[in-house]
């Protein structure tokens, strides 16, 4: 499965499938400090939700259950990560609010490894990398469960441009919401040191 950013932002997009379809919703107004990115689930991948007596009540087969806020899209949102400059940010799904280090655990130099434990109960493991963040299973076998394709721009006549992309496995697609909401973390910060490098050039 592989799914497109409308933009090249992990904080700002919607990722659509093969055939244009809307999937997943990622946004974050703007603000000085203190922004919130709020991830969505698209309604074709969402059964009804019905409020009753104060409880939300879904069928969905989201493998991370949504809150009970609405997003401004009208989709009860995945997840939602509150970005902090000083302290650690916050992650905020299936109604618990964390502290995300406790969710993506840091390891390895600079904290290249970020491991996290998904609704399956299985540890998995991203790599955030110069260049690009892959995702395996992290355990001795390291199987490849999704990574990140940049976007490359068109050169006629040397290659063809490139839309930027995240890419998930089959072995992954069972937990493919746990994915985009682990991406979105891991890719912004991994632009943060990319950014950093280059000012130190």
């Amino acid at each position: 499965m592989k799914l497109y950013l409308s933009r090249n932002s992990p904080l700002n997009a919607t990722l659509v499938d093969d055939l244009g379809q809307e999937l997943y919703y990622i946004h974050t107004p703007w603000k000085l400090s203190g922004r919130t990115t709020t991830i969505t689930k698209a309604d074709k991948e969402l059964e009804a939700f019905v409020k009753f007596g104060g409880l939300l009540i879904s069928d969905s087969k989201s493998d991370i259950s949504p809150s009970d806020d609405l997003s401004t899209r009208g989709q009860p949102e995945l997840a939602q990560i509150h970005w902090r400059c000083i302290g650690s940010s916050r992650l905020n799904f299936g109604g618990f609010e964390r502290d995300i280090h406790e969710y993506l655990v840091r390891s390895g130099f600079m904290g290249w490894y970020r491991t996290f434990t998904a609704p399956d109960g299985r540890s998995y493991r991203w790599t955030m990398g110069f260049n690009y963040p892959e995702l395996h299973t992290n355990d001795e076998h390291r199987r490849p469960i999704a990574r990140f394709h940049r976007r490359r721009l068109c050169i006629p006549g040397i290659c063809k441009g490139r839309a930027p992309h995240l890419e998930i496995l089959p072995d992954g697609e069972h937990i493919a919401d746990a994915i985009v909401m682990t991406f979105v973390y891991v890719e912004k910060r991994r632009r943060d040191c990319e950014k950093a490098r280059s000012a130190g050039d």
